[in-house]
């Protein structure tokens, strides 16, 4: 059965669905949306990615302290911010896809806060220090040199191994498509792209580091709707058109003289 991928424009917070079921012989919360509690499925509206991880390893390195310790638990990554996308216009409409995330993960705080000795072990708690349990979906980073918050972020992963019914351990892909949705061969996500994913709940995650808990969102397909390259480029700054300078000149190209390098 195909997805079938909610409007963001359209998301109904109260339509989500959160509860307790027994997968195998674990319980397990699950979070589903609509009367027929269908699958959590987005396609993102366009964002900036900075640090695209789709092909080879994943975000496996070696050296790196903080990547997975081996490549079986690699993961694709791609990194989703709420920076414009066209000269600094405000990036409207992946704001109010950021809003429908926090929507799912205030559903999920509202369940663990109700059935916190079920989920935690823990009870009494009020519903500020439940929250401090929660890993959020949505990153949002204060810049160290500016103490301005930087754009909120979502970042998805995919799992690079899997194993199928039958034990058979398996790769996954990434699909990159352009701009109309075709699949691009060999295609690649470089940073800077312009970027549409299409979006996953896969579960729930609870007893992360002690009683930590969250929400899987995972991808399976990047559509590049522009790459960098490509992107429009700035055609004034605001910040120097407030202040004029008695000496100021016209910028003249033919001003400037070639010179030899001797």
């Amino acid at each position: 059965m195909s997805a079938e991928y909610i409007p963001v424009l359209e998301f109904i917070p109260g339509n989500v669905h959160v509860q307790s079921r027994i997968q195998g012989v674990k319980e397990s919360i699950s979070i589903t949306y609509g009367p027929l509690q269908r699958g959590v499925f987005f396609v993102t509206p366009p964002a900036p990615t900075h640090y695209p991880r789709t092909t080879g390893s994943g975000n496996f390195q070696p050296d790196n302290p903080y990547s997975p310790t081996t490549e079986d638990k690699a993961q694709f990554t791609i990194d989703l911010n709420s920076e414009s996308v066209d000269n600094e216009l405000p990036n409207n409409d992946f704001a109010t896809f950021i809003n429908v995330v926090e929507d799912i993960d205030k559903a999920l705080l509202e369940y663990v806060f109700v059935n916190q000795l079920k989920v935690l072990g823990r009870k009494n708690l009020k519903k500020d220090e439940v929250r401090m349990l929660q890993i959020p979906s949505v990153r949002r980073t204060v810049d160290r040199d500016s103490g301005m918050e930087r754009p909120a972020r979502i970042e998805p992963k995919l799992r690079k191994y899997y194993f199928d019914a039958v034990k058979n351990k398996c790769v996954n892909e990434v699909l990159v498509c352009d701009h109309a949705g075709q699949v691009v061969e060999s295609g690649e996500v470089r940073p800077g792209d312009i970027v549409c994913v299409t979006l996953h709940l896969g579960g729930v995650y609870t007893g992360v580091g002690g009683d930590k808990f969250g929400i899987n969102w995972t991808f399976k397909e990047v559509q590049v709707v522009c790459q960098a390259a490509h992107k429009r480029r700035k055609t004034s700054i605001a910040a120097f058109e407030s202040v004029t300078h008695e000496f100021a000149h016209e910028y003249n190209r033919g001003d400037f003289q070639q010179f030899e390098t001797i």
